[in-house]
């Protein structure tokens, strides 16, 4: 068997594998069909190396992933990749984020799912080979120079336009997000491309959150503030089924002495039929798996406190949750906003009610910047990496190609 055909069987397992998927319900929906279309075309006279696709939180990313890896795997495709050089690649550390990634892809590309922690063994996996496709996922986070994903686009020079044409690496990059890595990929003029995802029919972003009021600016933290604990207590009680309720809470401080403060919130409001549990990243935890927990209705309200856990790319089960409280920073970053719980209750599968309190001028700015199509000048968007991501080459920016 020759290599065309070898790959040719290859993608007809591939393909094999996503239409079963697809009668167990995971279904690639025409909003991410259309944007895997905008990445072929895009990738498809060689001019072009990297695409970003800016999609909003819980669109429907990995949906499109699977879609994009599908059609640049054909090998009726101008240089097609090949499925044994696909990588889907991101700089967070979260193992949660490689299970959930890994269980919502086909088999054929499982075990070239890789976190922070395996980016130098890719690294050195790819640097001599051809034919490649990296799919990067969450592309602000560790994004900053001397981190690791700009390691690897040194190490594996991917970060020159010219040596992957020649070998034929294409790099397609996800962000709701993207901050600096956005600005930053201008300067490979016309090696590189932008895509502005729609999300499909049915989704609930932030702008629908908006209309329906049902994010609310938070006054302060919980435990700290006591304006923040009668809006806490109040709006957990305006439900009248038990519902889940997310508190995060700041690292340094003990579960132990945030669940009595919990407790005495809701003692002086005379309410004592509360149950409080912890999910953070320690064997001490009380939630080891939060969907688990999550899509069984509590039989009273509950009250789960965070630490260090449900940024960006978890997805959660919604359909029983309340009350979500992010916490105050004296300096909020506007993508971690957008990335923290309220990203978390975005998405097709939200329920109707649920409650958001977060910083809402993030919220607004994030909306201002998805309607000027991510034109900076427009205001300050605060972040740590507003500049020198791995995504900087050169010296002199073209302009860039929109789609």
């Amino acid at each position: 068997m020759d290599n065309y055909d070898l790959r040719n069987a290859q993608h007809q397992v591939l393909c094999a594998e996503l239409h079963m998927m697809e009668l167990k319900g995971n279904k690639i929906y025409p909003n991410q069909e259309q944007i895997a279309e905008q990445v072929s075309d895009s990738f498809a006279s060689g001019e072009v190396v990297a695409t970003m696709v800016i999609a909003r939180t819980q669109s429907g990313k990995t949906g499109s992933m699977c879609a994009v890896i599908r059609a640049l795997t054909d090998t009726t495709y101008n240089r097609p990749a090949n499925l044994d050089n696909v990588f889907i690649v991101t700089g967070l550390s979260s193992l949660e984020w490689k299970t959930q990634t890994a269980e919502r892809i086909p088999s054929s590309i499982r075990d070239n799912v890789m976190h922070a922690n395996n980016l130098q063994q890719l690294a050195n996996k790819i640097k001599h080979k051809t034919d490649v496709l990296i799919i990067m996922d969450e592309v602000h986070v560790a994004a900053a120079k001397t981190q690791r994903l700009d390691t690897l686009f040194k190490t594996a020079a991917i970060n020159d336009p010219q040596h992957m044409r020649e070998h034929n690496i294409r790099v397609v990059q996800y962000s709701a997000t993207p901050n600096g890595t956005l600005y930053d990929l201008q300067t490979w003029g016309t090696a590189a491309n932008i895509i502005l995802a729609q999300p499909g029919e049915g989704y609930v972003g932030t702008q629908q959150l908006i209309i329906q009021g049902r994010i609310r600016q938070f006054s302060g933290e919980i435990g700290l503030s006591t304006q923040a604990n009668q809006e806490f207590v109040h709006a957990v009680t305006s439900f009248n089924t038990p519902r889940y309720h997310i508190i995060r809470i700041n690292v340094l401080e003990s579960i132990k002495s945030h669940k009595e403060k919990i407790k005495k919130i809701f003692k002086q409001q005379h309410i004592h039929n509360i149950h409080i549990l912890s999910y953070e990243c320690s064997k001490n935890t009380d939630i080891k798996n939060i969907n688990k927990t999550l899509e069984t209705q509590p039989k009273q309200h509950t009250i789960i406190i965070l630490k260090n856990m449900l940024r960006c790319a978890k997805t959660i089960h919604k359909s029983h949750i309340g009350v979500l409280h992010d916490r105050p920073t004296n300096n909020t970053h506007d993508d971690v906003v957008i990335q923290g719980l309220t990203g978390r209750i975005t998405g097709y599968d939200t329920n109707q009610d649920s409650i958001i309190f977060t910083h809402l001028q993030a919220i607004h700015k994030y909306e201002t910047l998805w309607e000027n199509k991510f034109d900076n000048t427009i205001h300050k968007w605060n972040t740590n990496n507003n500049k020198n991501t791995f995504n900087v080459i050169g010296d002199a920016p073209d302009q860039i190609t929109h789609a």
